[in-house]
């Protein structure tokens, strides 16, 4: 499934609290759906306080649905299904389980549950995701723990752990260098920027999780790039390097469309907001 991306300006946020329990609401406008008008539509529901309720992915064999509630201030719990589907009666669910921990309104940790049934039987992994920043505000380690299940419980004697990195230079992120389990980098995603700035970007971090992107759009993984971002390179084992580059409709200081071009074709996505 593409990475759909989308650029939006920051805006000026005018907010008001009555009850002092209940968090402010955000009244600007926010992403709605990004769509390539056929197979690929992505779409985000809010609450009446600003935030995610609810992201969808829809492809030609993918579903991806994730729910979000806030049991207090600074927890975000999150259901995920990942639904890929191979024919009319085959297919198989990858389900997440999140609790994301805040810290001064920044993801602090998550700790979470992976379920499958693409073995046949339910197999079950635990995780927790560690961010570490900058002073200025860069997500820069993210330490990823997990561990398999012993009987009824999970072996905690026996951890798997790794970094993944996020490599800046000025304001600009220019690397994320994914160790996928490994002690050295085996997935690299290089970035280059246009002139401009001053347009948030909202690229999708490479997380590994689907279900982080509406979060990251709310900013709770820290500052973005303050470049444009125009293209992305991608780097995988025993793979020829992929590249991508985007183009940008810009109407009112917001992102309404982009293409994306690989390999020489082009697609355009169209992005929808709400009013």
């Amino acid at each position: 499934m593409k990475h759909l991306i989308c650029i939006v300006v920051t805006l000026l946020i005018f907010s008001s609290c009555s009850n002092n329990d209940e968090p402010a609401p955000d009244v600007f406008s926010q992403v709605a759906e990004i769509t390539n008008g056929d197979n690929d539509i992505q779409t985000i529901a809010y609450d009446s306080y600003g935030r995610v309720a609810k992201y969808t992915i829809n492809g030609n064999e993918e579903e991806v649905i994730a729910t979000y509630s806030y049991p207090s201030d600074d927890i975000i719990k999150i259901h995920t299904e990942h639904i890929t589907t191979w024919s009319k009666n085959a297919s198989i669910t990858r389900s997440y389980d999140d609790e994301v921990y805040l810290e001064n309104g920044r993801a602090a940790y998550c700790e979470g549950i992976f379920s499958t049934d693409e073995f046949g039987t339910i197999v079950q992994k635990k995780y927790r995701h560690d961010f570490s920043y900058t002073g200025g505000n860069h997500l820069n380690v993210v330490k990823c723990t997990q561990w398999s299940k012993n009987g009824n419980g999970w072996n905690y004697e026996k951890p798997w752990s790794w970094e993944n990195y996020y490599i800046w230079e000025g304001n600009n992120l220019v690397s994320i260098e994914d160790c996928a389990g490994h002690d050295k980098p085996t997935y690299i995603y290089n970035y280059s920027y246009s002139s401009v700035s001053g347009i948030q970007n909202l690229i999708p971090l490479h997380f590994g999780r689907y279900q982080y992107y509406p979060l990251q759009l709310k900013g709770y993984f820290g500052s973005a790039s303050e470049n444009l971002i125009n293209g992305l390179e991608s780097v995988a084992p025993n793979m020829p390097v992929r590249k991508v580059q985007y183009e940008y409709v810009i109407q009112k200081n917001r992102i309404t469309g982009y293409s994306e071009t690989r390999n020489g074709k082009s697609e355009h996505f169209s992005v929808n907001w709400t009013e």
